[in-house]
């Protein structure tokens, strides 16, 4: 079997809480042209969804020819072959719920020479996986290790969310979207490698990773809970020396945050960002910081002080005690979910 061809890549999506949602994400994959060797789904921590889903994932599967799925509790042995409808007890976060999957599969799938990460509120294009497949192929000095899509809006998907990812600022943390709200049609004529040598991560919401960068790295750092493991992984990733690459003919839909109601509109067009997203991306941009850039850490520091004096000034009080908690946190390195509070 090709080791990047569709039928050697295991598909991996977590659900929390939103099984339509994560049933549309499913229903997109079995209508690929190029069909995955293994669809893993996530029940993470959501029990009551669970008859839900495997309910309907059995009527899916029947209707689009694929062996319903195997369900799978987090103690059992994962099986050795055939998809698998994965519940978890709890909700560990983003990468506890890949982690579980990507780690079974790793370990008893010899066959799987990609893994794509895709989240359940993302609807990839029929020819998406065979786009990312071909970019995963062997290209020279231009080999990557992992490869992100075209992310469009869901709401718009003339608007391109990002080209395969971002960039991320040593100093802050901060990220910017490569092509961010560009007309899709524009993106398209962009050049793939001139994009690529800007890319410092791959985004979360569609990510293939080649096994040998699992191999060399290891699996998706677990202590962020939500936002940043892309990031961290990413970087962790070239400074062993991957590349990054952009499939762009890989067009995802991305509602972007239906599981935690962050929008899923246009940034810059939804309203001020929940306790929970500013919580997130406040702590986890500094433990990222002080993690990879730690000589860099009092800058990233002065720019949370910058953004609350912003806030000040704008009368905008309502995160002001969050940011300074997510603040706090991070250097005490107190890494916990924020649901738990």
């Amino acid at each position: 079997m090709d080791k990047h061809s569709p039928a050697a890549t295991a598909v991996i999506s977590v659900n929390y809480k939103n099984a339509p949602v994560t049933l549309r994400c499913l229903e997109a994959l079995l209508q690929l042209d190029g069909a995955p060797g293994t669809i893993v789904i996530v029940n993470n921590g959501s029990e009551e969804n669970a008859p839900f889903l495997q309910k309907n994932w059995s009527e899916l599967a029947k209707r689009y020819h694929r062996t319903p799925p195997i369900v799978c509790h987090e103690n059992d042995p994962f099986p050795v072959k055939g998809d698998v409808l994965l519940l978890l007890k709890t909700n560990g976060g983003f990468s506890a719920g890949n982690n579980a999957a990507l780690r079974r599969l790793y370990f008893t799938r010899n066959e799987c020479g990609l893994f794509w990460l895709l989240n359940n509120d993302a609807f990839p294009q029929s020819d998406a996986l065979t786009a990312l497949c071909e970019r995963a192929k062997p290209h020279g000095e231009h080999q990557a290790g992992i490869i992100g899509s075209t992310l469009v809006y869901a709401a718009d998907p003339s608007r391109t969310q990002c080209a395969g990812g971002g960039t991320v600022s040593p100093h802050t943390g901060v990220t910017r979207f490569a092509a961010g709200g560009k007309a899709l049609a524009a993106v398209m004529r962009m050049n793939s490698l001139d994009v690529e040598k800007n890319l410092d991560y791959i985004n979360g919401a569609s990510l293939l990773i080649r096994r040998e960068v699992l191999d060399a790295i290891g699996f998706l750092p677990d202590e962020y809970f939500l936002y940043f493991e892309d990031v961290d992984m990413c970087t962790a990733a070239k400074r062993a020396g991957f590349k990054l690459g952009w499939a762009k003919q890989s067009v995802v839909l991305h509602m972007e945050g239906a599981s935690h109601g962050d929008g899923g509109g246009i940034r810059g067009k939804t309203p001020a960002k929940p306790r929970i997203i500013e919580y997130y991306s406040t702590r986890n941009r500094l433990w990222f910081i002080k993690k990879f850039y730690p000589k860099n850490l009092p800058i990233a520091l002065a720019g949370v002080l910058y953004s609350l004096g912003l806030k000040l000034c704008r009368r905008h009080w309502g995160n002001l005690g969050i940011i300074i908690q997510a603040a706090r946190d991070a250097m005490r390195g107190k890494m916990r979910d924020f649901h738990a509070e």
